[in-house]
């Protein structure tokens, strides 16, 4: 169990897996980054003229996408050395650092973070969000995408998956893919509630979401799951 935390953790994960990640697609040509940019899209009209980390923010693509809806400045960190030279190189508009959650200092605080399926490996989750507070102005607001605790451990594709319980309410998932294998912490919607609540905000959407038109279209094995939900969309106010 705690070899398995420590990979679930590690923050350079993915810089130690042997995958070429631009062979999943640059930016929206993913098919599962387009499909949160679906749900997310609506959300970003309020973005104009915003301050807006991104906590995990691999490449970049969703901070480029925030530029283009008018967002007023965007942070990406990611302590993926290979995601951030990658990023830099596709999005020279989009200010990305080295950096992890834990290390990541700020002279100013944002009006909008959002934390786009990295939570999965953050160890101390209240002490996550307690940071992300911090760099939050009074009112802010905090958009996370996790993954849907039952879809996560849920067999599909060609993937291999292994799970470890931790309690009722997490595991650590291992998921094997072809290339490439991640380990994510899973936990549950209330679970990420209950330590946001904790550390200052309120939960004012929980939203389920389920493979869209698009991804079916582009990857026609979610066919099968078009009524599965594959992850969740918590909105929280500080």
């Amino acid at each position: 169990m705690r070899n398995l935390f420590k990979k679930a953790t590690d923050p350079y994960q993915y810089d130690n897996v042997e995958a070429n990640w631009q062979k999943y697609g640059i930016g929206l040509q993913n098919p599962t980054r387009a499909n949160f940019w679906e749900y997310l899209k609506p959300l970003s009209s309020t973005w104009r003229g915003k301050n807006i980390l991104d906590i995990g923010s691999g490449t970049g693509w969703l901070m480029k996408l925030a530029l283009e809806q008018g967002a007023k400045s965007v942070l990406g960190i990611d302590p993926s050395r290979k995601n951030v030279e990658l990023g830099r190189k596709l999005y020279p508009d989009v200010k990305l650092l080295e950096i992890t959650l834990e290390e990541f200092k700020s002279q100013c605080q944002y009006d909008i973070s959002v934390a786009l399926l990295s939570l999965v490996h953050i160890g101390d989750i209240e002490a996550g969000f307690k940071k992300i507070a911090q760099v939050l102005k009074s009112d802010g607001e905090l958009i996370v995408i996790v993954p849907d605790y039952d879809y996560s451990r849920k067999d599909r594709f060609d993937y291999k998956i292994a799970v470890e319980e931790v309690d009722n309410d997490e595991y650590i998932a291992i998921i094997e893919r072809p290339g490439t294998t991640i380990v994510s912490i899973i936990r549950t919607t209330e679970k990420y509630t209950t330590f946001a609540s904790r550390s200052g905000f309120t939960l004012i959407e929980n939203k389920p979401l389920f493979p869209t038109g698009l991804l079916m279209q582009k990857n026609p094995r979610y066919r099968k799951m078009s009524s599965v939900a594959i992850a969740q969309l918590l909105r929280f106010r500080k």
